[in-house]
């Protein structure tokens, strides 16, 4: 699946990511396809509703 593969690709570079991502205030972690597929579902449907408040469109 694609969070199958997209899960996977994050956990390879995540450990060269790891030292800029902290600077920049990110707490990174790897993880399972399962716990990426429900921190992706969790993430959309926060902005989905920040974006929707916003009154953002697309032109």
């Amino acid at each position: 699946t694609v969070i199958t593969q997209v899960n996977q690709a994050v956990n390879e570079v995540l450990p060269s990511l790891q030292a800029q991502m902290i600077r920049e205030g990110a707490d990174p972690v790897g993880g399972t396809p399962e716990q990426f597929g429900k921190f992706t579902r969790k993430e959309y449907d926060k902005w989905k509703v920040v974006v929707k408040a916003s009154g953002a469109t697309v032109d």
